[in-house]
């Protein structure tokens, strides 16, 4: 069968398939031999075609040019697509020349160059077995495509063709939907990326070649933007996508790894250091991370390049900086300017040229009517000759033709530039090239627009509406004026207008910035400005924290994210400017944000700063922000500087009379006391404090302490009290509106209730708990997950009840709670045990009695240790089960602590039926041996294999070591 070959379009024509359409739909190269399988072939290319669309499928390289290197051809036509589909029929491993060699072992042959290529790009690579043939071994093929045996195949039979088509379309669109999300992690751009087709090869042949890729360059130069089109095009070849981290607005280098970890999705809510939990995240996936704009941190950012790189063997890393990284495995590759035309070139041919494309494309975006012709393009290209070809100067260029004609343009450029040649010849030359677009650009303003210019440098990030009328609103600029003003330097592109979220946000590029910086320091400006700038944020922190705590919760969460660099750049400013009273009034009112969002190391570090400079500020604020940094540390499992730092708050609140700030002291206070199984203090610090808010009428405070109250009543057992204390929280929280603790006080009664073995009722706060949190995936939400797992094993759904755990466990990973990651743990290793997998379950188990006595959780350790007697019971090793039982008993009664009712008949049945097996005088030798462990022993003994004495030694204990 002759069928018609087509070639896949260039990378460059690829890329320009509607975004839309690119990032759902994958593109499919279909590689077969003629004498082998054609007609089937045709068949397959025809039904991929009619799902997908011919553009998206491809077959052969035919159209090779003459004198072309076909083995490159084939290397371009295959990066074209994301999947690679090679036809295998019964001739085609033995399919062989005229000479009668194999043709697979000829390394010009063209389906092992496809498939080759395929490999080398780690594209999906799906064999499809046609004709009854059977998958090669890789003993049968050549090296450079040994991998292919090991991909899984698909075979289309005769008899069950449209089936077997239909299972394999259904793999490619599982593909398309990953690639998808994939590509949705990259910024979206406003405007068509124009040139750079040698650029981009270039760069996916480094990324193809070395984990290390750094774009290096001058301002302006874009850098940036071509690490994002590179990225849109390698994205389907990484299984867990791209995710690109800013950096140029992050001033200190210390908290890179915070910046790339949230940028993740993590949150650093254990205390141990968040470049360990970025590392954790990063080991197993198969991921591009792009890190823009590092030149600022470049000694940071090489530390933590390496080593992440070392510690994930499929994380590759695209890097943009004005220098190297300069670190083992980098491959630099300088971001030329685009290109220009030589001098006197003729008009044929200009719009080849990148630069000439990129102003003819945005000066037509400014002023419609604006065409490359034989009339224009000489000057356009003479002004891409003088802006040196740098994208942002030519793009700002461009935007002048609104009130410039092209000669005007050109004429400009020519003056600023003798300008600047007579200015410092030590300079980069880059530096002065990027130097006099800005100047130049700056001049044509007005004044008021160069007011605003230079003074929304000021900001980190962007900035709102509001904070810009607030910040650079004086008697130069009214604060009516700024609007507009803010839309003239935006479509002189000199401001950019992000409008992708709530409300539109205004930032420079990091280049304009710096300028800006420049100008405002040279008007006298900059300590007026910043002195704003810090009130301004001050008061948005102070604005947020009551908000943070009623049905506006998750706006201004969202807003103070958003915002978080200007806060930082705020509380930097007021620590430098000795400004210590509002540095520590800004801190208290951020500890509620830190401790929602997972920033705690960044929290108490910003605390402790504040508190160690403002040593003589009033007493008030140093001890709001003390007890906030114990709270934070209570977050961190870090309870001894927690019960310190709360006790140090108690005092300070005692001497001042702040009644209120006492209670709040003793709530943080008893909170340290929960986690330490020390439910005695804890009630007896929680109950003086119900009067306390209730004279203050703080119910958001008063709702805290019903919770905790009724969180130690249950683990005391007294379920009628908890559940009480609990509604009643809750009903104060509705009140509110405050769905953190909404969310919190449905999932701690649906625990009540669980423990009471009200499974249907635990189960439908459990779930209410997770529809107010609305998809948030924080470890309330695993902890929810988790409560409900417990509950599905409860009612004998083994299935469900590993999923929930195995979710939960997923998100408690990333937030770093060891604590209930721990019960998690411990619940998987009980099903493993229920569904006969021993030695699974002893893995699971271990793992979460360590986490445990890391945190030194003595409620989380008693739960580990009878399931760790369940396991010892299930395999016949009755004395090592009743030991742990009597070693948890002994636990229960130190922390007062009994046997929920759900949990009874089985404690009871296991302890009955080994002792039972075990006998009268060995089982009670058993339990008070376990019973007189010490804490060390109990653990290594429950953490390994030992088994039990053959008999008792003097005394009726054993040592564990010799």
């Amino acid at each position: 069968m002759k069928r018609e070959r087509t070639m896949p379009e260039s990378p460059v024509r690829a890329a320009q398939v509607s975004e839309d359409a690119a990032s759902q739909i994958p593109r499919v190269f279909i590689s077969y031999r003629r004498d082998d399988s054609a007609g089937d072939t045709g068949r397959l290319y025809d039904t991929l075609s009619a799902r997908f669309g011919r553009e998206s499928v491809f077959m052969d390289i035919d159209a090779i040019p003459a004198g072309a290197d076909f083995a490159e051809a084939i290397r371009e036509a295959v990066s074209a697509c994301q999947v690679c589909i090679p036809v295998i029929g019964k001739n085609w491993l033995g399919s062989a020349d005229m000479a009668g060699h194999r043709r697979l072992d000829d390394d010009r042959d063209l389906v092992r160059l496809e498939i080759q290529a395929a490999l080398e790009r780690n594209l999906r690579v799906i064999p499809v077995l046609v004709q009854g043939a059977t998958m090669p071994s890789a003993e049968q093929l050549p090296d450079a495509i040994g991998r292919l045996a090991v991909r899984n195949a698909f075979e289309l039979s005769y008899g069950r063709w449209h089936y077997d088509a239909a299972q394999l379309i259904a793999t490619i669109e599982e593909l398309g939907a990953q690639l998808g999300k994939d590509v949705s992690k990259l910024p979206e751009p406003l405007t068509s990326f124009v040139g750079r087709r040698k650029e981009i090869k270039a760069v996916e042949h480094a990324l193809a070649n070395a984990r290390l890729v750094t774009l290096t360059g001058a301002g302006g130069i874009g850098k940036t933007r071509l690490a994002i089109e590179v990225a849109r095009r390698v994205a389907s070849r990484y299984q867990d996508g791209v995710r690109m981290v800013e950096l140029g607005s992050l001033a200190d280098a210390d908290l890179l790894p915070h910046s790339v970890a949230f940028a993740m999705g993590l949150a650093d809510r254990a205390g141990h250091p968040i470049t360990k939990t970025l590392t954790d995240y990063v080991r197993p996936r198969q991921l591009l991370l792009i890190l823009d704009n590092c030149e600022h941190l470049v000694d940071a950012t090489a530390r933590l390049a390496d080593s992440l790189l070392r510690a994930a063997p499929e994380l590759h890393l695209l890097a943009t900086s004005r220098e190297a990284l300069q670190i083992d495995g980098e491959t630099a590759w300088r971001v030329p300017s685009l290109a220009v035309p030589e001098p006197g070139s003729v008009s044929e041919g200009l719009s080849d040229y990148g630069s000439v494309a990129l102003f003819a494309e945005r000066a037509q975006a400014a002023v419609a009517s604006f065409h490359l012709s034989p009339q224009t393009a000489p000057t356009v290209a003479q002004i891409c000759l003088r802006l040196d070809g740098i994208p942002l100067a030519i793009e700002l260029a461009a935007a002048r033709l609104k009130v410039l004609s092209l000669d005007q343009i050109l004429f400009r450029l020519d003056n600023c530039f003798r300008l600047l040649t007579g200015g410092s010849r030590t300079a980069l030359p880059r530096q002065q090239t990027l130097q006099a677009t800005i100047d130049w650009s700056y001049e044509l303003l007005s004044e008021p627009e160069r007011v605003l210019l230079r003074r929304l440098a000021i900001f980190s990030g962007g900035a709102s509406l509001d904070a810009t009328e607030a910040v650079c609103a004086d008697a130069l600029i009214s604060p009516p004026d700024v609007l507009d003003l803010l839309s003239g330097l935006v479509s002189k592109s000199l401001v950019l207008a992000d409008t992708g979220g709530v409300e539109t946000r205004f930032r420079l590029l990091e280049t304009v910035r710096q300028y800006g910086q420049e100008r405002l320091a040279e008007a006298g400006e900059l300590s007026q400005v910043e002195k704003r700038h810090r009130a301004w944020f001050a008061q948005l922190a102070e604005r947020a924290e009551p908000a943070l705590r009623g049905p506006e919760q998750r706006r201004w969460s969202r807003l103070l994210e958003v915002e978080h660099d200007n806060l930082r750049a705020a509380f930097d400013g007021h620590l430098r400017y000795r400004e210590l009273e509002a540095c520590l009034q800004m801190a208290g009112a951020m500890g509620w944000f830190w401790h929602m969002t997972g920033r705690l190391s960044e929290g108490r570090e910003a605390i402790e700063r504040a508190l160690v400079e403002g040593a003589g500020v009033p007493a008030t604020l140093r001890a709001r922000a003390l007890c906030w940094d114990a709270f934070i540390a209570g977050d961190q499992d870090n309870s001894t500087d927690a019960r310190r730092l709360a006790e140090q708050s108690l005092a300070l609140y005692r001497e001042i009379g702040d009644q209120w700030g006492v209670a709040f002291a003793m709530q943080t206070l008893a909170r340290t006391a929960i986690t330490q199984d020390d439910f005695r203090r804890a009630e007896q610090l929680l109950e003086p404090t119900l009067s306390m808010f209730r004279q203050t009428n703080d119910k958001w405070a008063l709702s805290r302490s019903l919770l905790l109250l009724g969180l130690r009543a249950s683990v005391m057992g007294d379920y009628g009290r908890a559940a009480a204390l609990e509604e009643e929280a809750l009903a104060l929280s509705r009140q509110l509106g405050d769905t953190w603790h909404i969310a919190w006080t449905l999932s701690t009664l649906g625990q009540v209730h669980l423990w009471q073995g009200r499974f249907d009722l635990a189960k439908r706060y459990l779930e209410e708990t997770l529809t107010v949190l609305g998809g948030d995936a924080n470890w309330q939400a695993a902890t929810a997950l988790h409560r409900l797992g417990v509950v599905a094993r409860c009612q004998q759904d083994v299935e469900r009840a590993a999923r929930l755990q195995q979710q939960s466990v997923s998100l408690l990973r990333e937030s770093g709670d060891k604590v209930t990651r721990a019960y998690a743990l411990r619940e998987m290793g009980e099903l493993a045990q229920m569904q006969g997998n021993f030695k699974q379950a002893k893995a699971l188990l271990n793992e979460g009695l360590a986490l445990v006595q890391i945190v030194g959780d003595r409620f989380g350790t008693i739960q580990c240790l009878e399931a760790q007697a369940t396991l010892a019971g299930g395999q016949n090793d009755l004395w090592r089960a009743v030991a742990l039982i009597g070693a948890a008993d002994a636990l229960r009664g130190e922390i007062g602590a009994p046997i929920a009712p759900y949990q009874r008949d089985a404690y009871d049945t296991e302890l009955r039926l080994a002792r039972t097996g075990l006998g009268t005088s060995a089982s009670a030798e058993a339990w008070a041996w376990g019973r007189a462990l010490s804490r060390d022993d109990l653990v290594e003994f429950a953490l390994g294999d030992v088994k039990a004495p053959p008999h008792a030694s003097a005394g009726g204990q054993r040592p564990l070591r010799a």
